[in-house]
């Protein structure tokens, strides 16, 4: 679904328990509820989505990443061999883009042959490539996808819309480096650091979001500093793209320590945080390298006014 992004892995799980019971009803020709399967630390037999009640023999995978390819499918296939039930159908729905490794063997039927010598089918379900998700109750889109589903301040008239996109466009390009959209979308956030020039530039607009944000439920003082007041004119229009910012953000600013690096340039990096083992590093630099090709999107869409393919 274009344009929805998820926060964490627990969303998207759970918005997959909807779209399974979705894909069954229209290829299978039941209906039956699914829910999440096992719990954090817990061995999960490459199940995530599992069938609320008995007598069912689909199960599904959920898989909140940037890229997949069938190598990464089978390693997930590899693992039901250890689940304890049968197994007659198995779904992967993947936030990732197509790739054509999967696509090759999808042309030609994927199944897959556990240790016991059953078989079943596969299929890879593209969250980008959905179209409907009007089966999803609306509470639940609300609250996983605040930002697309709120309920608007109040009905702007077409030149007042029109203004707060000027402005958005306008005000939103002062607060970054001319290399900042480019660093987005070609740093490898894998590393596990970050250029603080850029984190700083994100901070600092997700900070002065804030003070408007009071200033606009009346603390009056907040709006004199210099821009708050033309930021307070783009928030309409902008509210794709600020909630694309503060979710990169708020995936940085939880697990980073400032560090000077040996070129003499600040860095943001998981390093040396306590109590979190290097095991966790790739999930959490995932997020950022997910979220910071949102906001490159949304930077793209909103404040250049490009179209996203």
């Amino acid at each position: 679904m274009q344009g929805l992004t998820f926060r964490t892995d627990q969303d998207f799980e759970e918005i997959c328990c909807y779209l399974m019971r979705d894909w069954v009803a229209r290829n299978m020709r039941y209906d039956v509820q699914f829910r999440r399967y096992g719990g954090n630390g817990q061995r999960q037999h490459g199940i995530d989505i599992f069938p609320a009640v008995g007598g069912y023999s689909v199960f599904g995978q959920a898989k909140f990443v940037n890229q997949l390819n069938s190598t990464d499918v089978t390693a997930e296939l590899s693992k039901t061999d250890s689940f304890p039930e049968p197994i007659g159908c198995y779904v992967i729905f993947t936030t990732a883009n197509r790739h054509t490794s999967i696509n090759h063997h999808q042309f030609h039927g994927t199944q897959h042959k556990r240790l016991d010598g059953s078989i079943f089918p596969v299929h890879v379900v593209y969250w980008g490539e959905i179209s409907d998700i009007s089966f999803i109750p609306q509470d639940v889109c609300k609250r996983i996808f605040p930002s697309a589903f709120q309920v608007a301040r109040s009905a702007l008239t077409p030149q007042q819309m029109a203004d707060s996109i000027a402005t958005l466009q306008n005000i939103v390009p002062s607060y970054f480096r001319s290399d900042f959209l480019d660093w987005l979308e070609t740093w490898d956030f894998s590393c596990g650091y970050i250029p603080s020039v850029h984190y700083d530039a994100v901070d600092n607009l997700y900070i002065e979001l804030d003070r408007v944000g009071w200033g606009m439920k009346g603390v009056n003082d907040f709006l004199y500093a210099q821009g708050r007041i033309d930021l307070s004119r783009a928030l309409p229009a902008g509210d794709a793209f600020f909630y694309a910012l503060t979710e990169f953000r708020d995936s940085i600013y939880n697990y980073i320590a400032f560090v000077r690096g040996q070129d003499g340039q600040g860095y943001v990096t998981l390093q040396g945080m306590d109590g979190r083992g290097a095991t966790d590093f790739p999930k959490i630099t995932e997020q950022w390298s997910m979220r910071a090709r949102h906001l490159a999107n949304m930077y793209r869409e909103k404040i250049l006014g490009q179209q996203i393919q």
